[in-house]
């Protein structure tokens, strides 16, 4: 009884191992990394100062007035428009990895550099 099952396991066995060698050929896809334009990985552009002719009819404390609104607005876009931007270069870099493979495990751990102005 005992030769009967290990006979039976062996040809279950064989036919398994068989089988697993007959089927259809694995598909292979061959996906496509694309970039972001680099239009979009550009810093963001200062605004203009105040307008000529509005500025030179204002009083000493309007121009200042107005210098402080346009500091204030500037710092605040360029802030949030290269938090924006460096995101979007770090996930540029990641998703790029994932087609290329990193070199080391420790390169899936780093953000690119961001050159330029801060």
């Amino acid at each position: 009884m005992n030769k009967t099952l290990k006979l039976a396991a062996c040809v279950a066995s064989v036919a398994l191992l068989a089988g697993c060698g007959s089927g259809a050929a694995l598909t292979q896809y061959n996906n496509k990394y694309v970039p972001i334009p680099a239009a979009l990985m550009v810093k963001c552009q200062q605004a203009a100062p105040p307008d000529y002719a509005t500025y030179a009819t204002a009083s000493w404390p309007q121009k200042e007035q107005m210098w402080a609104n346009v500091y204030a607005t500037q710092a605040n876009n360029t802030t949030v428009c290269n938090q924006r931007f460096t995101s979007l270069q770090t996930w540029n870099a990641q998703q790029a990895l994932l087609y290329t493979g990193p070199a080391s495990p420790a390169a899936l751990m780093t953000t690119p550099t961001v050159t330029g102005d801060k």
